[in-house]
């Protein structure tokens, strides 16, 4: 990748992350009584604050920009043409890198395209930095990552100071994430032979009706006619009719829900879905289409 076209990125992420974090003592009620906890700051160009993930030790280094722009810098190192980048703060620094088209796979006759991304999240609530290597569809909009189907495409980062001086071993790091684009083209395409019983496949994920059977009837109907509108895109038949459909557009139709449909996914932006959309459904879905293809 050329040396202007990083810069690019790298001039996005600084862009959209021009404000800086710091760690404080935490003050009580008005009169600002002084505690022995820390909590964090984050200071916005026009004088504004806000306080950001949770309480911390004392002991605590925050991340800096800087720390997201050498994550950035060694994910762009590791493809040859151009990237785009998008980014996101919620009590952390997210960004999302695409390389260039030339990586698609298809499946379903070429109906069905995906696209890698690297995901970084730096976060402020006590995990620190990790990147994964994910997806994204174009038939649903779809922005995901599969930990358990592909094992080696998450990976956590020392949450210390001063990442850049470690870019090496930072690219090394996504350059192994790259590798495991392979794996995972070649899982998703299993899961496209694999055939499940939807009926089933909705109990083990979202369980027994609690409660109010109607909001837990409602929910399903969605997951299935997000199912069912997909299986009619590409050509495959009504799940509603046959009860059956395959491992990874059942799986996608669940992601599809949590990240796009349900009420929790509805305030936020397009890359805050994709944080909220990493729930217990989704984690189970994930959990019963790895085992298929362990």
């Amino acid at each position: 990748m050329t040396t202007i076209a990083i810069n690019d990125a790298l001039e996005t992420v600084a862009n959209a992350f021009d404000f800086h974090v710091e760690k404080q003592k935490v003050a009580l009620g008005p009169d600002c009584i002084p505690t022995n906890s820390y909590g964090l700051v984050r200071y916005n160009q026009d004088g504004s604050r806000e306080h950001v993930g949770r309480f911390c030790s004392k002991n605590y280094v925050p991340h800096t920009t800087d720390d997201v722009l050498a994550l950035t810098e060694a994910a762009c190192n590791v493809f040859d043409g151009d990237v785009k980048v998008r980014t996101h703060f919620e009590h952390g620094h997210y960004v999302d890198i695409t390389p260039s088209d030339q990586d698609r796979i298809t499946v379903y006759g070429g109906k069905d395209s995906l696209f890698p991304r690297f995901m970084i999240n730096g976060s402020y609530n006590g995990r620190g930095f990790s990147a994964s290597l994910g997806y994204y569809r174009d038939l649903c909009r779809n922005l995901a990552m599969m930990k358990k189907v592909n094992e080696g495409s998450h990976v956590s980062i020392a949450h210390t100071s001063h990442l850049r001086s470690r870019m090496d071993s930072l690219i090394d790091t996504f350059s192994t994430l790259k590798e495991k684009w392979q794996t995972m083209s070649t899982r998703i395409a299993q899961l496209t032979e694999i055939p499940l019983n939807v009926e089933q496949f909705m109990r083990d994920v979202y369980g027994e009706p609690q409660g109010k059977a109607t909001r837990y009837e409602n929910k399903i109907e969605k997951v299935l006619n997000r199912l069912a509108s997909e299986s009619y895109r590409l050509g495959q038949p009504d799940p509603r009719r046959t009860r059956e459909s395959s491992a990874w557009l059942l799986w996608n139709a669940v992601q599809g829900h949590e990240q796009h449909n349900s009420s929790r996914s509805k305030p936020t932006t397009d890359f805050g879905r994709v944080i909220k959309a990493e729930n217990k459904f989704t984690g189970a879905a994930e959990k019963i289409v790895a085992k298929l293809v362990a």
